[in-house]
């Protein structure tokens, strides 16, 4: 059985309704999120995504800017507004799901999921999302 949760390391990030500003990549196992108050790392371990959330330290100089890929462009600026985990029985987290936007400003739910070796993106409107029913 899967669970969603509020994602808790993320709350803080939700409460002040962060911006995101740069997507990158550090290679098909890590993502790193930058918002305006902190830096959230996203990597792939044990077939699930674990996270980290830090400062705004400079990220290495190979680090692939995403900013202007699928779904990323589409929300760069956008506050967040609710994060929440997928944990199957064994609290591993399957799935971290953003909602970027306010609800009166056609909000984006952006999904991370393990893909086989790589961390899969996508984005679809929180009126399609699973969790808004």
């Amino acid at each position: 059985m899967v669970h969603r949760l509020p994602e808790p390391q993320l709350a803080e990030l939700v409460r002040a309704a962060s911006r995101l500003l740069r997507v990158e990549s550090g290679g098909p196992r890590e993502l790193w999120l930058r918002f305006d108050r902190g830096l959230l790392s996203v990597s792939l371990e044990d077939g699930g995504l674990a996270l980290a959330l830090g400062g705004g330290a400079p990220l290495s100089p190979e680090a692939e800017v995403l900013d202007e890929t699928d779904p990323w462009w589409t929300v760069l600026g956008a506050p967040v507004q609710g994060a929440w985990s997928l944990l199957d029985a064994d609290r591993r987290r399957l799935a971290l799901e953003l909602q970027l936007r306010r609800d009166d400003e056609n909000p984006k739910i952006v999904v991370l999921e393990p893909q086989g070796a790589r961390i899969r993106t996508r984005a679809l409107p929180k009126s399609a999302w699973v969790g808004a029913k």
